[in-house]
């Protein structure tokens, strides 16, 4: 009765919430990690960034609106690589216990259209790299809620065709369908 997994419903870090959900001190101290993975050590980052800090903890996450533009893409890079590695190891789970069926994953909104002036927070890059989401499972997919979103029918296949695009040669599903006009 299985035809497939979608193992990650409308794919994102932040649900319903005000803020990135989580910028506790493990989170920062991976996010500085990943830097340091990045940079090599603190004096990398200083002359990259053109910054001075002395250490590690004073290194800012671009959590807020208004940060610099250097820490806000720093830490949205951050979230798409986290989002998919935990993807993968979603997917890694599932195929631990079935090996037969394909495994996918959806997304709510496509990264070009992921700005809502509603939500600050939401920058294009806290949902992930859609292509290289893609790439992590067998499918890819989108909700599409057209008159939630107030899309018009050229904005409703533009939303597809992000999609699809994303999908590359992987089937690409509508995994979410809106039945009403409201």
């Amino acid at each position: 009765s299985l035809h497939a997994w979608d193992c990650w419903n409308e794919i994102r870090l932040i649900a319903q919430a005000d803020a990135y959900v989580c910028a506790c001190t493990h989170t920062l101290r991976a996010y500085r990690d990943w830097l340091r993975g990045r940079y090599g050590d603190l004096d990398g980052l200083n002359a990259a960034w053109g910054r001075r800090h002395r250490s590690w903890d004073e290194v800012p996450a671009g959590l807020e609106p208004g940060r610099s533009w250097i820490e806000t893409l720093a830490y949205q890079r951050f979230l798409s690589w986290r989002t998919a590695e935990h993807l993968t190891f979603l997917v890694e789970g599932l195929r631990a216990g079935d090996g037969e069926h394909p495994i996918l994953a959806h997304q709510v909104e496509l990264t070009p259209f992921h700005t809502l002036p509603e939500s600050p927070y939401a920058q294009a890059g806290v949902r992930g790299d859609d292509f290289e989401l893609s790439r992590r499972v067998d499918a890819f997919g989108i909700s599409m809620f057209p008159a939630w979103f107030n899309t018009g029918g050229a904005e409703t296949g533009a939303r597809l065709e992000c999609g699809r695009s994303a999908a590359g040669a992987r089937p690409f599903w509508v995994c979410e369908l809106q039945g009403s006009a409201a």
